[in-house]
């Protein structure tokens, strides 16, 4: 039987931590500590982004902007910020002060056609992570500043398809290549493998074959256990400090190449 990704995560080391804050001061050349900011923290990845975030102690303050409050019970919880935001108001400067200050930014968002219609999809899944993306960017001074930017898109994201989830996945891509970050980390996952609350039976049944085939098979190419693909963010952010001066990149992270972050 093949091991599933989960099984193969290897804990973030102090190690990491300690080269990761050290390089990122001697980067800005002052004493400033790194701080993450993140949306789409309620969601399946977006909570395991969260806890790998906290946990680390990379980062001396996590933000957290969204609809609901996280629950969080994990350690370290008195580094987690929370503030409620309306999305539709992002572009303004309603939250600039929540937004500004953080060095590393991350977007969880996502909903389903399904359950958002056709627009309401849209919207979440291009229209909110492109307006987060750029305010990131702009209140935090992009242009003189390191930054860096991690986005779970999806695998398969192309501007120009013609199926609707992909095309909108790509072409949420394609606006934040343009922005100009640091480092922009794109997460292409395959199918989410977790216990969602609000799972469909359609979605269950393919997540029951994902796992039925890793009998067979690896996962790694056909899916990702939530919980690794957020540490595997996190370990990626730890690897690639960024640093001042650095020309612009952007690295795309297939659901293979997110498996071994995960696992080293």
């Amino acid at each position: 039987m093949a091991d599933t990704p989960s099984e193969q995560n290897a804990p973030i080391a102090k190690e990491q931590v300690t080269r990761f804050r050290e390089a990122y001061v001697e980067a800005k050349g002052s004493s400033q500590p790194p701080r993450a900011l993140i949306v789409g923290a309620t969601g399946e990845v977006g909570q395991k982004v969260l806890y790998e975030l906290l946990v680390s102690e990379a980062f001396d303050q996590v933000t957290s902007l969204g609809r609901h409050n996280v629950t969080y019970e994990g350690p370290h919880a008195d580094k987690l910020v929370q503030r409620i935001i309306d999305f539709e108001q992002l572009e303004g400067d309603a939250y600039k002060e929540d937004i500004e200050g953080h060095t590393h930014g991350f977007c969880c968002l996502g909903t389903t056609r399904a359950k958002a219609g056709k627009e309401g999809f849209y919207k979440v899944d291009h229209d909110y992570v492109v307006a987060f993306a750029r305010q990131f960017y702009k209140v935090n001074q992009g242009d003189v500043r390191p930054l860096h930017f991690s986005l779970v898109s999806s695998m398969g994201a192309d501007a120009s398809s013609q199926f609707l989830y992909t095309k909108t996945k790509g072409e949420a891509e394609q606006a934040l290549r343009g922005i100009g970050f640091t480092r922009l980390a794109i997460f292409q996952p395959g199918m989410l493998l977790c216990d969602r609350k609000e799972s469909r039976w359609l979605e269950r049944a393919a997540i029951q074959s994902v796992r039925a085939l890793s009998k067979i098979v690896s996962t790694s190419r056909l899916g990702i256990p939530t919980g690794t693909l957020g540490l595997a963010i996190v370990k990626d952010v730890l690897s690639h400090p960024v640093q001042t001066g650095q020309r612009p990149t952007t690295q795309v992270i297939s659901n293979t190449e997110a498996v071994q972050v995960a696992s080293k």
